[in-house]
């Protein structure tokens, strides 16, 4: 047991190095593209696209129209996606 727990902390602090290491990629390949002006972008070897997601969060259905026009409440989130540019199939 105590390995296993002791594996499991190395693990959680490997997971999260690596964690921080994609964080500093993501944000550097988004503010290139930010900085170009541009949402996507291809290399020779990837294709790289910016989107950004929007949600709303109450079921329209459940409240009067009127009542959703007056209070919804939406929110935006950045999606960084990176793909083989060797692929066939167009996947964005």
């Amino acid at each position: 047991m105590e390995s296993d727990i002791r594996k499991y902390i190395e693990a959680k602090k490997l997971m999260g190095s690596l964690e921080e290491k994609i964080a500093k990629y993501r944000s550097r390949i988004m503010e290139d593209l930010k900085s170009k002006g541009t949402t996507r972008m291809t290399t020779p070897d990837y294709r790289v696209s910016l989107r950004v997601m929007k949600s709303e969060h109450v079921y329209k259905r459940d409240v009067p129209p009127d009542i959703w026009d007056r209070y919804k409440r939406g929110s935006e989130v950045e999606q960084l996606v990176i793909t083989s540019a060797k692929d066939k199939k167009k996947k964005e």
